[in-house]
């Protein structure tokens, strides 16, 4: 049984299975309802009181112990992801050494949350800003990466004091149910962290329009973003989207084919294609394009499709039947209006989620129409030939992207260095490369409509802290006395309102009674 947490404690209503990607019955998951959220707020912001007080360090050091503690378990958490999303045990534990990264910057952070000092034109007036928590903050995460966003969105909300109403999808809930555990064992106070499960339609909606909730972060589709976006903008509440693209790699004479064929197959099957930056069409010149569809459709057939648990799998199952059933009709419309398949479509299957094979095809124009819409899966496509792109105007060629507002990156192959979105940097004059992982304060940011906001790591803290302006008025220049000595009696003495000297009292007699000291100190 997978169910949320309210204040530390499970919570839930009605029950429903969850089917993994090969079919097996995974876990039933307890199911929240409209209600839970408000009592997940109610939650959140009684702990927030507390939590808002806890010095950053000592937040940060929650986080550092999480990430050890998620090191430890990386097997337990690898497997949870395989069994709900369908990728294979390599790609998960690279998932779960990314969360652990994530975790032991933002525990990091935890130092380095300051603010800053303006210079002014007055001589004794000293402005600072600090950084002051939001206060409830409501997180919406896809199911592609179950466990590398939720803790890419929590490890900002936490370490800067806010609290956190998770709400994660329906097809794979449980390794952030999982997470949240693992952050109450490492000392996150009760009721900071509150997950809930349920639907988009009621429980999502309920988040984003709960006047207790300041932000709101989602990863997801388009379209659902841009209604987040209308709804929380109605209380002005604050909203960072992550949103998905159809992105294109060009592909010019000069490259190398192998070696682009191989970078082309890595980020548009790899993961499983579903990914919101995997390569879903190439544009390439006439006089490479042979040469690339042979060898990208030759990479594609060697893959070896499977359970994702198997050791010897290269590409695991979509997610639900509901995802193949998606590709599968994207195939189909592209080959009635003229693709050629160079890999079969269908490979055998021993359960009743078929696994879609990875699949690349030449596409004339108006099949390139078909793909515009950003659909997660393993499919490429091609478009050569009459498609004539000059080498000189790469940037022209990218314009030629039939979807220019949604794009979440854009590869560029030719002799010399390239730069790939997925983080990777390949000499493309030598089929040898080299692969690097992306730094965690990378910014990663698409273009137009791929959504509101930086969701780049160092981005996330800054955006997620409002600044308090503070006005400080300095103490004036002591005046030196005669002599150029200051007169330590004199800068001592009492002044009034106006600034006059206010005589002492005299010795050897009791103080003269007056009311306006009183007066000034309740002023």
């Amino acid at each position: 049984m997978i169910a949320g947490r309210i204040n530390g404690r499970p919570v839930g209503g009605d029950s429903r299975a969850l089917h993994g990607p090969t079919g097996d019955l995974v876990a039933h998951l307890s199911l929240s309802d409209v209600p839970d959220v408000d009592a997940a707020v109610r939650a959140a912001v009684d702990a927030q009181r507390a939590w808002r007080r806890t010095p950053p360090p000592r937040r940060g050091e929650i986080l550092t112990r999480a990430a050890a503690i998620l090191a430890e378990r990386r097997t337990e958490f690898a497997a949870a992801i395989t069994r709900e999303e369908g990728k294979t045990l390599r790609e998960a534990g690279a998932e779960v050494d990314r969360t652990v990264d994530y975790l032991s910057f933002f525990g990091a952070e935890g130092w380095r949350l300051a603010g800053h000092e303006f210079a002014n034109l007055e001589p004794n007036l000293r402005i600072t800003s600090r950084r002051e928590p939001l206060g409830v903050v409501g997180l919406i995460t896809p199911w592609n990466f179950p466990l590398a966003i939720p803790a890419w969105k929590l490890g900002p909300a936490l370490v800067a004091g806010n609290s956190v109403v998770l709400k994660p999808a329906l097809e794979a809930p449980g390794p952030s149910v999982l997470l949240a555990e693992l952050l109450e064992s490492a000392g996150l106070p009760p009721g900071v962290l509150n997950v809930l499960i349920g639907g988009g339609a009621t429980v999502g909606a309920a988040v984003v329009a709960h006047p207790g909730v300041q932000a709101v972060s989602f990863t997801g589709s388009t379209e659902i973003g841009r209604q987040i976006a209308a709804v929380a903008g109605q209380r002005m509440a604050r909203v960072q989207l992550e949103l998905g693209g159809s992105n294109a790699t060009v592909v010019l004479d000069d490259a190398e084919p192998d070696v682009a064929a191989e970078l082309i197959a890595r980020s548009a099957f790899g993961l499983t294609g579903q990914a919101c930056t995997a390569t879903s069409r190439v544009y390439c010149t006439p006089g490479i394009a042979p040469a690339l569809v042979e060898s990208l459709a030759a990479r594609a057939r060697a893959l070896r499709i499977g359970d994702g648990t198997e050791p010897a799998t290269d590409v695991g199952p979509l997610v639900n039947p509901a995802a193949h059933a998606r590709v599968a009709k994207i195939v189909e419309a592209a080959v009635r209006e003229g693709a050629v398949l160079h890999t079969p479509r269908e490979a055998p299957r021993r359960s009743s989620n078929p696994r879609s094979s990875p699949t690349s095809r030449p596409a004339r124009r108006s099949s390139r129409r078909r793909c515009s819409a950003r659909c997660r899966g393993r499919r490429g496509l091609l478009a050569g030939g009459g498609h004539r792109l000059r080498q000189r105007q790469p940037v022209r060629a990218r314009r030629q992207h039939p979807d220019r507002l949604a794009g979440r990156g854009a590869d560029l192959h030719r002799r010399g260095p390239g730069r790939h979105h997925q983080g990777e940097r390949a000499d493309n004059r030598k089929p040898a490369q080299r692969a690097v992982r992306r730094p965690e304060g990378f910014l990663q940011r698409g273009v137009q409509g791929t959504g509101i906001g930086r969701p780049g790591l160092l981005h996330r803290v800054q955006v997620g802290l409002p600044s308090l302006v503070q006005l400080s008025a300095a103490p004036a220049a002591r005046r030196p006395g005669p002599g150029g000595r200051f007169d330590v009696r004199r800068e001592n003495r009492r002044r009034d309102r106006r600034g006059q000297p206010v005589p002492p009292p005299s010795i050897g007699r009791p103080p003269r009674t007056s009311r306006w000291p009183v007066r000034a100190i309740q002023r």
